[in-house]
């Protein structure tokens, strides 16, 4: 295990993708990329732009949204832009927010284990490839110091080295954030296509992580994107 500080401190990264747009997008963190030149979305919106986004959240059309032919329990989300398919523990129905802060996204919670959830979010963005916006250890250490800014966050640790897949398809990272509701366990993966971010977000009490290692895991592989 990794201290975060230390981390930062000798620049060698890694995090997990948790609210990976939203860090992006941070005013605070907004010297430490160019972020107008990376999102779709700037950081500072005026009214019309918010309600011009708002909008076409309200509007955008999901063609298909089922199960996969070959197993009932895979979730299939899919649109004229995107596609992705995912394979929830049994028995997990999708839901939605009533209000939708990304373009796309849908949660799963557990029917039995308190904390214990996912959430995947599709958003645009004007990056190519997640290598444009940096390497495997250079995002992770963002996304530490943006959850490390987040209201009521008091410690951030580093479980394992960020990961990269074969010609970076996409990058996993994992790790703890301790605060006032207390200690939980992230599991973030995330591609860019098309100018367009996914990211999958595995959450449950750290206290819980290792009886639910397995199936974690499990479910994180099986997100992908067509």
């Amino acid at each position: 295990m990794k201290s975060v500080y230390s981390l930062l401190c000798i620049n060698v990264g890694l995090v997990s993708g948790f609210q990976l747009t939203s860090f992006l997008r941070s005013p605070a963190l907004h010297h430490c990329v160019d972020l107008d030149d990376a999102f779709a979305m700037p950081v500072k919106n005026t009214r019309r732009q918010f309600l011009a986004f708002v909008t076409a959240v309200a509007t955008y059309p999901v063609l298909s949204q089922s199960a996969d032919a070959s197993s009932e329990t895979v979730f299939k989300r899919q649109t004229d832009r995107f596609s992705y398919l995912f394979e929830p523990p049994t028995d997990w129905a999708p839901q939605n927010k009533p209000l939708k802060t990304h373009l796309d996204e849908v949660n799963f919670k557990s029917p039995s284990i308190s904390k214990y959830e996912y959430g995947i979010t599709v958003d645009p963005v004007r990056i190519k490839s997640l290598r444009e916006f940096g390497t495997p250890a250079e995002v992770a250490a963002k996304v530490v110091l943006s959850e490390l800014n987040r209201d009521g966050v008091f410690d951030v640790t580093l479980a394992e080295d960020a990961f990269a897949a074969d010609n970076d398809a996409y990058y996993q990272l994992n790790y703890t954030s301790k605060g006032k509701r207390g200690e939980k366990r992230f599991i973030t993966k995330f591609y860019v296509r098309d100018q367009m971010l996914f990211a999958l977000t595995a959450q449950c009490l750290d206290s819980d992580y290792g009886k639910l290692r397995n199936e974690i895991t499990k479910t994180v592989d099986s997100f992908r994107i067509e």
